[in-house]
């Protein structure tokens, strides 16, 4: 941004802010030049990690990747426990760190379930919003004597903008909204895309949903926020370089990853039907099993995900009702770029999960690991063949097991 000509947004100027922000408190050692301890916002570390998580941290180091305790520190290559916005086994938000302690200042009103419609435009500056009440048609203006900040996120600011006028003037011509400036709202829309590599332990070194939803652990929570339900389940990340990003010379990565294991009712059978159905069908007939049984499968996914990527979508309005959604084109792997990202990021997953260390998770006789993998690629590729291994296999699964990060910029 600074190179851009933005003055004052450097990384050494935002810097500060993120410290005066933030309270460390995990018991893994961070370099104190990136991180703060007075701020308002907690981040730690789950303490306790699964047989599994310690595990996979053995065979990452097996393979060559180190662990790295502090990837928002000095440098973010390697893998680590996951660093999160917890305090004292809780999510704690940003309404938790800003919002909630000032609620009862006399200058601050908050209206949730609210409904913008519009931002007010005089001239060239924006001097109110027109929204609609909660669960009501009833319209209200609010008029800011000084600044108005929209906030509404990837797809909601650009939409408010262009209602209010603000964006390409043909996309606003379709809708008849009087264009106020000419600006390329709803371009450049970007996301981290999700990658799935399943894999299928020899029994349970990880989380399950029955544990979860458990009286026990539901207690653990409530009276000392501890337990499984004190996490995400994402407690082990890794970033790494592909051939792509170490042949250009790149000193950032350019893949992450996210370790899940939980078992059960939401784990694999949920995960795999919410981005191919077809997938646990193949499963399923391949192996004549039942759905039941695959919620059963004691199983981790890991996830690799392109940092930069290039693809770029757009959005646009449905219409110039407030209330309608807009459409949103992703565009995911219009640029071959990230299918050969993506493609790597599954090539070094099969490496990790090989490793001596993971084994004792995941051999067992008559068990085969990689058996919904498999089932991926005969669904995926065009060879049929679940031993394929050919960049144009891996491609084609990386492009069809796929989903968004939601993580729209």
């Amino acid at each position: 941004w600074a190179r851009e000509g933005n003055d004052g947004w450097s990384y050494d100027d935002v810097l500060p802010y993120f410290k005066k922000a933030e309270t460390y408190t995990g018991s893994l050692d961070v370099d104190e030049e990136y991180h703060g301890n007075s701020g308002p916002l907690s981040v730690s570390i789950v303490e306790k990690l699964t047989p599994v998580q310690s595990a996979f941290l053995e065979a990452v180091q097996e393979k060559g990747y180190p662990v790295n305790n502090d990837y928002n520190g000095k440098t973010q290559f390697g893998f680590s426990r996951t660093q999160y916005t917890i305090k004292d086994g809780r999510r704690w938000s940003t309404a938790d760190a800003y919002l909630r302690p000032a609620w009862h200042r006399g200058n601050l009103d908050v209206m949730t379930g609210a409904h913008v419609d519009k931002v007010i435009v005089e001239g060239k500056r924006v001097v109110g919003v027109e929204f609609y009440l909660p669960f009501s048609m009833v319209k209200r203006t609010v008029h800011s004597r000084m600044e108005t900040v929209l906030s509404a996120g990837a797809v909601g600011s650009p939409k408010i903008l262009m209602q209010s006028g603000i964006g390409p003037k043909e996309e606003l011509a379709k809708h008849n909204i009087p264009q106020v400036a000419e600006l390329s709202v709803g371009n450049n829309l970007q996301d981290h895309v999700l990658g799935l590599f399943p894999f299928i332990l020899n029994g349970h070194h990880g989380y399950t949903v029955a544990e979860a939803e458990s009286i026990s652990s539901i207690l653990k929570y409530l009276i000392w926020h501890t337990g499984v339900l004190s996490t995400s389940g994402l407690d082990v990340t890794g970033f790494v370089r592909s051939k792509y990003a170490i042949a250009e010379n790149w000193t950032r990565p350019d893949i992450q990853y996210y370790l899940l294991c939980v078992s059960g009712e939401s784990g694999l059978a949920t995960t795999m039907s919410n981005i191919r159905r077809d997938f646990t069908d193949a499963f399923l007939r391949s192996t004549n099993a039942t759905k039941d049984n695959m919620k059963a499968i004691n199983s981790c996914t890991l996830f690799p995900n392109v940092l930069h990527p290039e693809s770029r979508g757009q959005l646009l309005l449905r219409s110039a009702n407030p209330f309608d959604s807009p459409i949103i084109e992703p565009r995911y792997f219009s640029a071959q770029r990230d299918v050969d990202v993506l493609r790597e990021g599954l090539k070094i997953a099969l490496d990790i999960v090989d490793a001596d260390a993971m084994r004792k998770m995941t051999e067992a006789e008559g068990l085969d690991k990689l058996a919904i993998f498999k089932q991926m690629k005969r669904v995926s590729c065009v060879s049929g063949h679940g031993e394929d291994q050919s960049d144009a296999c891996l491609g084609a699964v990386a492009q069809t097991a796929s989903s968004t990060g939601w993580h729209y910029v």
